[in-house]
């Protein structure tokens, strides 16, 4: 439970053994813990169309990215460009 092992008063901090939580937390919280580690564990929670797993893969880091041909600019054709030419001149 990382709220029960992992909080203090003002911050969240990480363990030094996971196997005995109470014995030595590390006075610190990792630049990963709100960026990656709460982000997986909101998206384990929310609702299938926050961000639909069929379009979307996720990085090492959290980010997610657009399947090709699925995310948001799945109306595009690969290898044409964005905007017509005839837009892009005017």
């Amino acid at each position: 439970n990382i709220d029960r092992h992992c909080r203090d008063e003002v911050a969240f901090h990480g363990l030094r053994d996971v196997f005995q939580p109470a014995k030595a937390p590390i006075d610190m919280q990792e630049s990963f813990f709100l960026a990656e580690t709460l982000k997986y564990l909101y998206l384990l929670f929310a609702d299938s169309d926050v961000l639909p797993l069929d379009a979307y893969v996720f990085n090492t880091e959290a980010h997610p990215l657009s399947v090709r041909g699925r995310g948001r600019r799945a109306h595009l054709v690969w290898g044409q460009p964005a905007v017509p030419v005839a837009a892009a001149g005017a």
